[in-house]
């Protein structure tokens, strides 16, 4: 049961990234590179959002709980999408994604992508520019799919309301257990758990430092109660955890390949 659910939530966090081989990425307070990091870690957040209320809005005036929108090709099922309004957000949601918006004047793509440590996700070698490593992100449409598929079986919907709702709170964790994180990463004066200036891998996650640990508990405390009759919450609950602190462990320390 417990690794079923965790199958399920996997496919509702946007990160396909994982981590094999890195070592610390440690960026100064305010230095270019700790910006365009911060900016990406942003972007991959609210990315993963904006596609979620995508399909959450198409799927809402479909008939019933399953499926009937999908993200990977844009295509509907009819009656969901009346109005055809499904492809121009998901039109939106990728204009808006953009890792080189925070970079350095002048630099290119490749020196962008460098100069934040060439993270590569499962890719076994590096990317050729920060272009390539965004192509990750929307590699996340699919995915988002899959959990739409097994949505009734994680939370027990059964209709387009409550299977939307179940979306949202799924989409809402994530968004909170990441916010927790990366706020403690980007974080160099210990008010939120001061990963910034040593970068250690476990300091910012559900066991690290107790700011953070304060934070990841009183989102999960949200969830829980929020999705306390789910057959699988607490799986769920625990893959989102699992997936975003790989997706973070990815993006804020240095691929061995780098140069």
């Amino acid at each position: 049961m417990q690794s079923y659910g965790r199958t399920i939530a996997a496919s509702a966090v946007v990160a396909t990234l994982t981590c094999s081989s890195a070592s610390a990425a440690v960026f100064a307070d305010k230095s270019p590179a700790q910006k365009l990091r911060a900016d990406v870690a942003t972007q991959v957040a609210g990315y993963t959002k904006c596609l979620i209320n995508a399909l959450a809005a198409c799927e809402k005036t479909g008939v019933d709980g399953d499926p009937e929108c999908r993200l990977s090709d844009g295509s509907v099922t009819a009656p969901a999408d009346p109005k055809g309004k499904f492809a121009g957000a998901i039109a939106k949601c990728d204009a808006k994604l953009d890792y080189d918006r925070k970079g350095p004047k002048g630099n290119t793509s490749v020196q962008n992508y460098e100069l934040i440590g060439c993270p590569h996700g499962s890719s076994p070698t590096r990317f050729a520019d920060m272009d390539g490593f965004e192509s990750i992100a929307r590699k996340a449409k699919p995915e988002i799919d899959n959990v739409a598929s097994l949505l009734t079986t994680a939370s027990g919907c059964s209709d387009t309301k409550s299977c939307g709702a179940a979306a949202k709170l799924i989409a809402g964790y994530a968004a909170s257990f990441g916010k927790c994180q990366t706020a403690c990463e980007n974080d160099y004066k210990n008010k939120k758990g001061n990963g910034g200036p040593d970068d250690d891998t476990l300091r910012c996650d559900s066991t690290g430092d107790p700011k953070v640990i304060v934070c990841i508990q009183k989102a999960r405390g949200k969830f829980l109660d929020k999705a306390a009759d789910w057959p699988f919450e607490t799986a769920v609950a625990d893959t989102i955890e699992d997936t975003i602190d790989l997706q973070t462990d990815l993006l804020f320390n240095v691929a061995p390949d780098c140069f």
